[in-house]
């Protein structure tokens, strides 16, 4: 089994981090929340990538992604497990 885990927490608007008054823009908040998420989910998808080759296997299966906000906070994260096997 490999489980990587990462977390974010700042979020950014057309690359610039939003400022209090833009966390009460919905609409920046979201896109924010959403470019955010991504950028975190492909990082714990790189780290995974990397600790599968170091384990010498090629190739993860049963993979399940949790994603959690904390709460009063603005961070993200992002965690995974999955299955490392070597596919002849």
């Amino acid at each position: 089994m490999i489980t990587e885990i990462t977390y974010n927490s700042s979020y950014k608007y057309k690359g610039r981090s939003m400022s209090f008054k833009d966390m009460f823009k919905m609409s920046k908040y979201y896109s924010a929340y959403a470019q955010g998420l991504e950028s975190i989910k492909e990082e714990v998808f790189k780290k995974l990538q990397d600790n599968t080759k170091a384990t010498g296997a090629n190739a993860v299966v049963g993979i399940k992604i949790d994603m959690e906000p904390l709460a009063n906070s603005s961070t993200i994260i992002v965690y995974i497990t999955g299955k490392a096997v070597k596919v002849a």
